[in-house]
C-alpha cells in the first residue's frame, strides 16, 4: 500500500474525479434537442450528438438525463471515449450504430464504461471494434443495477478481464431480449 491523498492508504481502481469548476465552454454552448426527460428526451440526431453524450457525461453533466436515438449513426474516422458512468436511459430507438471504434488502456470500457442504476434499450451496434482492459463490452463494461433490453451486437471486442459482447461484468443488473453474434 501507498500513502495517497493525505494519509489515507489502500489501492485504487478506476478513479474518476469531475471537476464541475473547469470544464470546457463547449458545455455552455452546445445544445441538445429536447428536455432529457423522459416525456422529452434528449435526442442524438449525429455523430457528433453520440460524441458530445460522452462529453457532457464524462464531466459530470447530464448522467441521469434520458437520451433517445433518431436516426443510424456511422462513427466511421469518428472519435468516441467510452462514458465512464451513466444512469440515465438510452434508448437506440431501435436505430444501429455502426463502426464504434473504441480503443482505451483502462477499465470500464464500451458504449457506457460503467452502466449504475441506468438502462440502454433498443440498440444495435455492428461492425464495431471495442479494445479495453478489465470490464469490456459493446454496451457496458461494467453494469450494477442497471436494465439493458431488445440490444444485439456483431462487434469485436477485446480485454483483459470480465469481458463479453454485450457486457464486460454484470452485476445485479436486468437484460431482456438481447443477443452477442
Amino acid at each position: 500500500s501507498k500513502t495517497m491523498f493525505n494519509g489515507i492508504n489502500g489501492k485504487l481502481d478506476n478513479l474518476y474525479i469531475f471537476n464541475h469548476y473547469n470544464y470546457d465552454s463547449v458545455f455552455e454552448t452546445y445544445r441538445f434537442a429536447g428536455e432529457g426527460t423522459e416525456a422529452s428526451p434528449y435526442l442524438i440526431q449525429s455523430e457528433t450528438d453520440l460524441q458530445m453524450f460522452a462529453r457532457f457525461a464524462n464531466a459530470g453533466l447530464n448522467q441521469d438525463a434520458h437520451f433517445k436515438l433518431t436516426t443510424d449513426l456511422d462513427m466511421q474516422d469518428v472519435k468516441y471515449n467510452s462514458v465512464y458512468e451513466f444512469n440515465g436511459v438510452l434508448d437506440g430507438d431501435f436505430h444501429v450504430i455502426r463502426n464504434l471504434t473504441i480503443n482505451e488502456a483502462s477499465s470500464n470500457v464500451g458504449l457506457i464504461g460503467y452502466l449504475y442504476g441506468g438502462t440502454i434499450k433498443n440498440l444495435g451496434i455492428e461492425d464495431s471494434n471495442i479494445t479495453g482492459q478489465k470490464y469490456t463490452g459493446a454496451f457496458a463494461g461494467k453494469t450494477m443495477y442497471a436494465t439493458i433490453e431488445n440490444c444485439y451486437t456483431n462487434a469485436n471486442i477485446t480485454g483483459t478481464g470480465d469481458t463479453g459482447g454485450l457486457v464486460g461484468m454484470f452485476n445485479s443488473s436486468h437484460m431482456y431480449n438481447c443477443y452477442s453474434l
